[in-house]
């Protein structure tokens, strides 16, 4: 049961995360590695979310603007996932604070990381 609740609310943070700011294709990716320890339908998807999450990662490291963009959206999300926790922020919880605030974490370390690789590569 814990595993289709934790893997069901990362693949659904991942989603939305493709549409707002967020590392949506690895949310993806894990929620759909945890799932697939359970259910085939997930275990047959994550080889493609993978794929495709270190793709993003790869082209937001490649660039400057996006290694920026990517670390301004997660500062964002940082900022008002601390908030709500301390402001209670209208339209908000803080399940969903502690979710941004992770994916806040995630994103500004992930697009660093991305683009000191690209640096040492080169």
């Amino acid at each position: 049961m814990a595993v289709t609740v934790v893997g069901g609310l990362l693949l659904l943070a991942g989603i939305a995360s493709l549409v707002l700011p967020g590392p949506g294709m690895v949310l993806c990716a894990a929620g759909l590695t945890l799932l697939g320890t359970q259910y085939t339908w997930a275990r047959n998807s994550v080889g493609w979310a993978k794929h495709q999450a270190r793709q993003g990662v790869e082209r937001t490291g490649s660039s400057r603007l996006l290694t920026l963009g990517s670390v301004a959206c997660g500062l964002v999300l940082l900022g008002v996932g601390i908030t709500e926790i301390f402001a209670d922020l209208p339209l908000l919880n803080t399940v969903t604070a502690v979710l941004m605030i992770a994916g806040g974490l995630f994103l500004v370390i992930s697009s660093c990381w991305a683009r000191y690789q690209q640096t040492q590569a080169h």
